[in-house]
């Protein structure tokens, strides 16, 4: 996406910022198919890694197909981790919101999750 002069909304264009111009961002229907899969995989890929995908080339990045089945893959692999507990916590330790089924876990799931939330209370405090 870029500024009316032409600059990458990534980059500050000086003369956005001079004259307090805002960006102008496109509405989700707006987008292209593939403006709108860049963006799924994008923040889809944060969510499970913690930052956003590197390493793909301008082809690949403007490939319907590959995009699609970067997403695929990582639905794949949310949920091969949801088949096993620890698998299951890790995903709630990055603050994944994943029931636990089996009666048993579902106990030894509800004290890691107290002992997640005392932890971030010492951290950040009653109201985290």
């Amino acid at each position: 996406m870029k500024c009316s002069h032409g600059i990458r909304f990534e980059n500050k264009c000086p003369d956005c910022v001079n004259e307090g111009l805002a960006m102008e961002f496109k509405s989700w229907e707006e987008l292209t198919k593939v403006e709108q899969l860049q963006s799924t995989y994008s923040d889809y890929y944060k969510d499970v890694h913690g930052f956003r995908p590197r390493g793909a080339d301008s082809e690949q990045w403007n490939s319907e197909e590959w995009l699609t089945e970067q997403i695929a893959s990582l639905d794949r692999y949310i949920k091969r981790m949801k088949e096993t507990f620890a698998g299951r916590e890790d995903l709630r330790e990055q603050g994944w919101s994943i029931p636990e089924t089996d009666p048993e876990l579902a106990k030894h799931s509800r004290w890691l999750q107290e002992e997640r939330d005392r932890r971030y209370k010492e951290m950040y405090g009653e109201d985290y």
